[in-house]
């Protein structure tokens, strides 16, 4: 099977019979239509796909010959024995050896111990355990109940959720477990000490408020409304619901629940004050109304690989760490390797990135546009799922329209359009995109809209060259301007989307065309040496860790008062053994959730 085809320019006649053969194949595969997660770092193992070069399809075969750029067929995910995972619960408790110093922020050494465990939870939480001869994606996978020390997973999963209370509990079922979710949640499992759940029905989301009125419960970008419900029925209310909301995401419809949330917790400054002036305007200065808590945000660093621990071998019936990171590691180097990348981690600051995962708020068609007007510039790579558009498939026909599409005939000695245009429809494993974001200095991302940018955050993490949408939050990932990113410009009026609820008070969303992403990159990277680039990497880290040591201490604080608040009540059904006092000290604190976890560990044991 080959990697990769380039063929020579067929006739018009031939290309219309691609184009149609390639939106009957988006609109009928169901490989290619079967998971249902939107985040533009969404690469999560699935299924192999035919090569479009190797199919025996006559129609297919047009479809290739009408490629320009490299198209890379879908990358093998590691492994999985055929029956290795049964249906049966299982139970993992990670060693506390070397133990985990959250406080020491600054310590390199606690740090990167701290984001290796971060990544790792990234991956389980988005792959997911994957069933008998499965692969481990959203639509074929179990939900993993994850904290810092322990997983779990099948039915003992529930009866452990009503049975024990942990200071902030949070629930999100495997499909809406993107990787922009699974990265808030991560950090918060870290730091703030977070249980992640499957979610379960409403009956038990109102029985598990019942047992545990003195949790904190976090919610992601969803809302989930019984157990807003639940606290709205105590009197006095006791529950807290602590909403982290995306401002594009937040609908019309939600706002009831804007308003009852205990406390919001806001990603970013305009977050915060976006929500405050929106709840200026329905309560009053003088009404009842949450708080609007800036908390900062960030995503798992992406430099740091997830080491080999208890939790990897979740994959394999016998348990063997080292076996899954051979798997991981070979998944590593096909990736690499069949992109032409390095293997050795260097950094290329001529080679352009950009990764849309599944969604389509990320303006790839007008990249891709862009660089097919301009075959002469470095090469780009862009890296997403082709088949996890929306349902109709429309991303995957616009991206590959574009990719296909008859254009006018180049001069002779001059690159063919497409040539420096590489495409990966998705890669195998959430460390594959890690090691090929790691190889490409310059990171393009010209959102309309985000409610945070992992992908962006990611990009300053990898101290490459960022180039984001002028327009909030996407612009604070290159600020200052020129010095630590470069902006992208976008066209103005800014367009609202109906069911937005902020409106009023911010449009979350710009369209960028074409012509605005070539500005950009004519304009302000092209004329960059080599060395300002990597200077300009250099800024982007800084900023990237700044905002992450402060991320760090503010979950670390909502950890404590978190802690706090359940002590402090006692009148759960459940009724748990707790320590007679709050834990004073960091030391007590980690004893404390160390114990949690061992008890998780005892009580999981023997319901399987």
């Amino acid at each position: 099977m080959d990697d990769a085809v380039s063929l020579p320019r067929p006739r018009r006649r031939l290309l219309a019979a691609a184009m149609l053969a390639l939106t009957l194949l988006a609109l009928l595969s169901p490989l290619l239509l079967a998971a249902t997660t939107m985040d533009a770092m969404d690469v999560s193992p699935r299924p192999p796909t035919p090569s479009l070069a190797s199919s025996p399809s006559s129609s297919t075969s047009a479809v290739v010959a009408a490629t320009r750029p490299l198209v890379l067929d879908a990358m093998h995910p590691a492994a999985v024995e055929s029956g290795a995972v049964s249906a049966a619960s299982i139970c993992r408790l990670r060693s506390t050896a070397p133990p985990l110093n959250l406080t020491a922020l600054h310590d390199t050494g606690s740090r990167v111990q701290a984001q290796q465990l971060a990544n790792r939870l990234v991956d389980l939480c988005h792959r997911g355990r994957p069933r008998r001869g499965g692969s481990g994606a959203a639509a074929d996978a179990d939900a993993f109940m994850l904290t810092a020390r322990f997983a779990a997973a099948g039915p003992a999963s529930r009866e452990l959720y009503l049975s024990t209370c942990y200071p902030v509990e949070i629930v999100a079922p495997q499909d809406h477990r993107s990787m922009g979710q699974c990265a808030d949640f991560a950090l918060y499992i870290v730091y703030a000490g977070a249980r992640l759940s499957d979610q379960y029905d409403a009956a038990t989301l109102r029985e598990k408020a019942r047992r545990c009125p003195r949790s904190t419960f976090l919610h992601g970008e969803h809302a989930i409304e019984p157990l807003f419900a639940a606290a709205a029925a105590q009197d006095p209310p006791a529950l807290r619901n602590a909403w982290m909301p995306n401002l594009e995401q937040i609908q019309k419809t939600q706002e009831p629940l804007l308003l009852q949330a205990g406390v919001l917790l806001a990603k970013n400054m305009i977050t915060a004050d976006v929500l405050r002036d929106v709840l200026d305007s329905r309560t009053g200065r003088g009404g009842r109304r949450p708080e609007v808590r800036f908390m900062a945000h960030s995503t798992p660093d992406p430099t740091v690989d997830a080491a080999p621990d208890a939790l990897a071998a979740l994959y394999y019936a016998d348990g063997d760490a080292e076996a899954a990171a051979a798997a991981e590691a070979a998944a590593v180097a096909e990736s690499l390797q069949r992109l032409h990348l390095p293997p050795d981690g260097a950094v290329d600051y001529t080679r352009v990135l950009h990764a849309f995962g599944v969604s389509p708020r990320k303006h790839t068609v007008e990249v891709v546009e862009c660089w097919l007007r301009n075959p002469n510039w470095p090469p780009l790579t862009v890296v997403g799922n082709l088949g996890r558009a929306a349902p109709d498939g429309s991303l995957i026909a616009h991206v590959l329209r574009h990719l296909t599409r008859p254009l006018p005939t180049h001069p002779p000695g001059t690159p063919e359009p497409g040539a420096n245009i590489a495409v990966v429809p998705f890669l195998p494993s959430p460390a594959a995109f890690r090691a090929v974001a790691r190889a490409h200095g310059v990171h393009l991302c010209p959102s309309n809209q985000e409610g945070f940018g992992h992908y962006l955050d990611a990009a300053r993490a990898l101290s490459a060259v960022v180039l984001a949408t002028a327009h909030a939050p996407m612009a604070d990932f290159a600020s200052p301007p020129g010095r630590a990113g470069l902006l992208v410009p976008h066209a103005d009026p800014p367009a609202p989307e109906a069911y937005q609820l902020v409106t009023d008070k911010f449009v979350p969303g710009v369209h960028v065309d074409a012509d605005h992403v070539c500005a950009a990159v004519e304009r302000d990277l092209l004329p960059m040496r080599d060395q300002d680039r990597r200077r300009m990497g250099r800024a982007a880290r800084r900023g990237y860790e700044r905002d992450q040591g402060l991320m760090g201490s503010l979950l670390l604080d909502l950890r404590r008062e978190a802690v706090a608040g359940l002590l402090l009540g006692h009148g759960h059904a459940a009724d748990p053994v707790w320590p007679a006092d709050v834990p004073a000290s960091d030391g007590d604190l980690q004893a404390f959730f160390d114990r949690l976890d061992s008890s998780l560990m005892e009580q999981c044991m023997d319901l399987v």
